[in-house]
């Protein structure tokens, strides 16, 4: 631990509403941006791979973030965390024309709508279920570290709560299938492009092996001949 000295400003460290030179000389060593700038003025990347890949009409800004950065609570640092941040800034007003120029600032300004709607108009993107239930392929388009368009439906994510509460197979399985429907019908927000098929080289000599859609493996029925 180290204990510095300073003089109370009185106000919160937060960079995003108040500038004090006192407030920028700790927040700098407490948290991290995704690009510094040296004392030559040039840009160096901090939380990047490396620098922003600038589209040709140089409206568009593409960067990715390093692997496993870690906050301090052990969470690791998603895109969706850095988008808050904009979004937060734009909220807080103090700063908010910084990104006057990013699409969406207008209506989150004015309090139209609660987030950026600046984005990509789709995205690739590949998920391997984690278990044989239809809420294992439907779950990552509730989440925004795999959501890579940002959707949302309030109704798909309400029934995909209902379909987690309920333990009636049934109601699951009709639930589910509302659910798919608004997202692959509705609002299509998804469309499956292919489903990965793996072979696997097995001695004829041995019976009762399986594997399930999930790629998982059953031994006990195994026997060799």
């Amino acid at each position: 631990m180290v204990r510095v000295a300073a003089v109370d400003p009185q106000v919160a460290l937060d960079p995003q509403q108040y500038t004090y030179s006192i407030i920028m000389k700790i927040t700098d060593n407490i948290t991290e941006s995704l690009l510094m700038t040296n004392g030559d003025g040039s840009l160096e990347p901090v939380l990047l791979t490396g620098m922003p890949e600038i589209s040709e009409d140089q409206l568009t800004y593409s960067f990715e973030l390093l692997p496993d950065v870690k906050f301090h609570n052990g969470e690791t640092l998603k895109s969706s965390d850095v988008k808050y941040s904009y979004e937060r800034l734009i909220k807080m007003a103090k700063m908010a024309t910084l990104l006057e120029n990013v699409v969406g600032y207008d209506e989150l300004s004015a309090g139209t709508a609660d987030k950026l709607s600046g984005g990509v108009d789709c995205g690739i993107s590949n998920w391997y279920v984690d278990y044989s239930d239809p809420e294992s392929m439907l779950y990552p388009m509730t989440k925004t570290d795999t959501n890579s368009s940002f959707w949302h439906n309030a109704e798909f994510e309400q029934l995909l709560e209902d379909g987690i509460a309920t333990t009636d197979t049934a109601e699951r399985q009709e639930i589910y299938a509302k659910a798919e429907h608004i997202m692959t019908r509705e609002d299509w927000a998804t469309t499956p492009l292919y489903n990965e098929t793996k072979y696997y080289l097995l001695n004829p000599d041995i019976t009762g092996f399986e594997i399930d859609s999930t790629f998982r493996m059953f031994w006990k029925n195994a026997d060799i001949q």
